[in-house]
């Protein structure tokens, strides 16, 4: 026997199968991830927003963020491996980076560092690994005591006036630093001497004694020399004065010695 379905029928029958569908199945409503099939899922876009999911923009599928900032100070955690103690401010996500305690670079993607100095290594840059002299790196101002250079691993240069394997013996002879000008008298030179610890004094020639006191080379005679002025004669004045024959008389001064002459011939003959 044939039953005729009526309009109504089919509407309750419709329900049933809707109803029996969704008792069973997902619900059949797009959710976000699956609206964005042209690309990655929508998941929230900020982690400093209210933690809205993103909706997806009809059409070409492209997830918007739809949430407001959360409070400043808020924990987060951003994309960025090289920051940490991550906190919201306005609305960004932010910590403090990482820079390779300024002996390298730090790579965002994996948090390690780079260093680009060849002193210093270790995960943070942070470890000294070059030359050093009896402890101290040899970049720091105090190695070798301040007073000498480090150039090979735990051998020190020291400056003039100082010795010891860290250069922090001042050499002195006698309580007067070697660098002093008047050190040994200043007739020697203020040497460091192993077996004493300190200073002795090497004496030039001729000088001895711990300070270099003592002459002992031969007695220095010292001599005067005179030297004799001869007397100046001058054309006008003073004692040493030649004076000057007067030319007007000459023709008189002649006559008379002429008549003088004659008188001598005349007596002798």
């Amino acid at each position: 026997m044939m039953v005729k379905s009526s309009g109504k029928g089919l509407v309750v029958v419709s329900v049933l199968i809707l109803i029996l569908f969704f008792s069973v199945s997902p619900v059949a409503v797009a959710s976000v991830e699956e609206l964005c099939v042209n690309g990655s899922p929508c998941v929230p876009a900020n982690p400093c927003h209210d933690g809205q999911w993103t909706s997806c923009v009809p059409g070409p599928g492209e997830c918007l963020d739809l949430g407001t900032n959360v409070a400043d100070g808020t924990s987060c955690t951003d994309v960025n491996s090289c920051t940490s103690t991550d906190t919201c401010t306005a609305g960004t996500c932010g910590g403090i980076v990482n820079v390779c305690s300024n002996q390298g670079t730090c790579n965002p993607d994996n948090g390690f560092c780079d260093c680009n100095n060849p002193d210093f290594g270790g995960p943070n840059c942070d470890e000294f690994i070059g030359i050093s002299c009896y402890g101290k790196p040899y970049i720091e101002p105090d190695v070798c005591s301040g007073q000498g250079s480090c150039d090979t691993q735990d051998l020190c240069s020291c400056n003039e006036g100082y010795d010891g394997d860290d250069c922090s013996v001042q050499i002195t002879c006698n309580g007067v630093p070697a660098t002093d000008p008047g050190v040994c008298s200043e007739n020697g030179v203020c040497e460091f001497d192993e077996g004493l610890g300190n200073g002795i004094c090497q004496c030039t020639e001729d000088w001895e004694g711990l300070e270099c006191e003592t002459y002992t080379g031969a007695p220095t005679t010292t001599t005067t020399s005179t030297t004799t002025q001869s007397p100046t004669t001058t054309q006008q004045g003073g004692a040493n004065e030649i004076p000057e024959f007067p030319t007007a008389a000459l023709p008189a001064f002649l006559a008379v010695g002429g008549y003088m002459a004659i008188r001598l011939f005349k007596k002798r003959r």
